[in-house]
């Protein structure tokens, strides 16, 4: 029993503010994705990551992809903290979700109130599992819900509660976005033996800031617990230098988190994997740090995806002399335009398509610019925009392929060379012609001294 207390006064003393944090349900409060931790756990106006719905239920409403994550924690003393969600968009009915989430603290001796053993082991765990749903109700406003079932076992005692959360998000053209969420607005009781333990209302509030279509996000929250006197702020930061690869620090009052993304893209689908840690440096690295690891998969449901044919083209040739590119694009709403842009390796545009309207399924590029000329060998990188009328917009960026020019095709001979015979004499003709006269004068000759004998 002691060493129980002692994982629990740890844990909330490793994610605790000012006020109490040992209350029933403060577990609610653990960041439940690699993600989500290294970002401080400053989630509530973050779009696109299904864990970010365990804070906020109306980020649901802006997750386009269907999406499954794993993610398991090593919390200090053997505690483990694992959590599985999936979220499956719809173009009518909205967004639908559903996670699991528990707690397990490992088994302990049981002893009694002098610290005898009494040879007997017990384990406690927390079970929460949640229904949620989420729609945009009207332009870039989002509303959304989670239905809480809550199973709290300690050792041979148990007890079942519900809740409920509800959440809003407000997504603007502007880089700005909004989130603002009520957890346990409906608290849940739960009874082990007599006492009623009820879970504390708490609420959140947050900014987003994002550029360069999410590249880099800047997150500040609100935590505030008003029944224990908690308020608590966070913040995070999260950049993208490239497209598999996410860089995330944040950190609150006591602690510095840090993380990284990787991922990897696929023809409809992608997989990928987070890291975060945490740092008390409150406690001057006292306390043991804490690690996430997070597993994704994102399929199918709402996305952009770009297909080049050709890895390596020649405009020159016979064949492959041009790259088919392939668009394949499914959206909520109607599209307003799109985009193509190709860029050479320095990041220069060179040629342009674009048009009001759904983009084709195959765009042909012929290895020239605008201007018509004819572009250098190199490698070559697209970037796709597709903008719904007054929704999403999707973006998709990438290596389309590489010109490698090769001259028309044609035949070498090669001819032997001949050495030069010697001069032969050439007699003029005036002198053939002289010589000729004189024989045919010598032969008249002879004819009429033949005839005189």
């Amino acid at each position: 029993m002691k060493r129980l207390i002692l994982i629990f006064c740890l844990i909330s003393f490793l994610y605790s503010e000012e006020g109490n944090w040992g209350f029933a349900g403060s577990y609610q409060y653990f960041p439940v994705s690699a993600r989500i931790l290294s970002l401080g756990k400053t989630c509530v106006a973050l779009t696109g990551d299904v864990s970010s719905i365990y804070f906020n239920p109306a980020s649901l409403a802006y997750i386009n992809p269907q999406q499954i994550v794993f993610s398991d924690a090593l919390l200090p003393l053997g505690a483990t903290v694992g959590w599985l969600g999936y979220a499956r968009p719809t173009k009518e009915y909205g967004n639908f979700g559903i996670y699991l989430n528990g707690l397990y603290s490992g088994k302990m001796e049981i002893t009694d109130e002098w610290g005898n053993k009494k040879g007997d082991k017990f384990a406690e765990y927390n079970i929460l599992t949640s229904l949620n749903y989420a729609k945009e109700i009207s332009y870039n406003f989002g509303f959304g819900f989670s239905y809480k079932l809550i199973y709290h076992h300690i050792s041979s005692y148990s007890g079942i509660g519900h809740g409920l959360d509800i959440g809003f998000l407000f997504l603007g053209n502007n880089p700005f976005s909004f989130g603002f969420a009520i957890q346990n607005i409906l608290p849940p009781r739960i009874k082990l033996i007599e006492e009623v333990e009820r879970y504390p209302v708490g609420v959140k509030g947050g900014i987003a800031y994002r550029l360069y279509y999410d590249k880099f996000i800047a997150l500040f929250d609100l935590t505030s617990i008003p029944e224990n006197n908690i308020v608590e702020p966070s913040g995070g930061i999260e950049y993208k230098p490239f497209r598999f690869l996410s860089l995330r620090t944040g950190m609150d009052n006591k602690r510095f988190c840090f993380g990284f993304g990787l991922e990897y893209p696929m023809i409809g689908k992608t997989i990928g994997v987070d890291f975060a840690g945490t740092y008390h440096y409150e406690s001057s690295g006292f306390f043991p740090m804490t690690y996430y690891f997070t597993l994704f998969l994102h399929f199918a449901g709402f996305r952009l995806e770009v297909s080049p044919r050709l890895y390596v083209f020649s405009p020159t040739s016979r064949e492959n002399n041009v790259l088919p590119i392939r668009i394949f694009v499914n959206t909520r709403r109607e599209i307003e335009r799109y985009q193509f842009l190709i860029k050479d390796s320095k990041g220069e545009v060179i040629r342009v398509f674009k048009e009001f309207g759904p983009p084709p399924r195959e765009i042909i590029w012929d290895g020239r610019d605008d201007f018509g000329m004819l572009a250098m060998d190199g490698k070559y990188y697209y970037e796709c925009i597709v903008i719904e009328r007054k929704g999403s917009v999707y973006k998709e960026e990438g290596f389309l392929s590489e010109i490698r020019t090769i001259g028309p095709a044609g035949e070498i001979f090669f001819k032997e060379k001949i050495k030069p015979k010697e001069e032969e004499k050439i007699t003029p003709p005036e002198i053939k012609e002289e010589k000729i006269e004189e024989k045919e004068v010598e032969e008249e000759g002879e004819i009429i001294i033949e005839e005189e004998k």
